[in-house]
């Protein structure tokens, strides 16, 4: 890995723990998409092997292609009325994502996430955003 990918893997690592609460970060790579859940005290998944296979996700997609998502979990939740009538509360989400590429990362808009989320697979038709997600920018890019 050259150094412009690990500086790249590192500030990513920074940029996830410094967002306050759990997460759930999702690396989509060459060989498919692992997602690795974050604790509020920015440890890394339940067991010691977590923080590795994380780095090694994200360095595998900085390689080449990939993409990473950010769910931060806020202290918040929200009532859903599922299709059958029942009402449940979710806790809201605040959705953060960025496209790596050959060693860099470029933060996504709030718009470009949502258009990349909220839209119906058959149609490409925008849809309406889910009442527990919420889109932000992605704090940097590498450049």
């Amino acid at each position: 890995m050259s150094v412009s990918h690990q500086a790249a893997l590192e500030q990513l690592l920074v940029i996830i723990r410094s967002l306050p609460g759990v997460k759930l970060v999702t690396v989509l790579g060459p060989g498919g998409s692992q997602v690795f859940e974050f604790q509020a005290n920015g440890s890394i998944g339940t067991q010691p092997a977590d923080a590795g296979a994380l780095r090694r996700a994200v360095r595998f997609a900085l390689m080449g292609t990939g993409s990473l998502i950010i769910r931060q979990f806020l202290h918040l939740n929200v009532e859903i009325v599922r299709s059958t009538g029942e009402v449940i509360w979710v806790p809201q989400k605040r959705l953060y994502g960025c496209f790596l590429h050959e060693g860099k990362y470029f933060g996504l808009t709030s718009e470009q996430l949502r258009q990349t989320f909220a839209v119906d697979a058959q149609t490409g038709l925008a849809l309406p955003p889910a009442p527990d997600e919420l889109y932000a920018d992605f704090p940097l890019s590498s450049e």
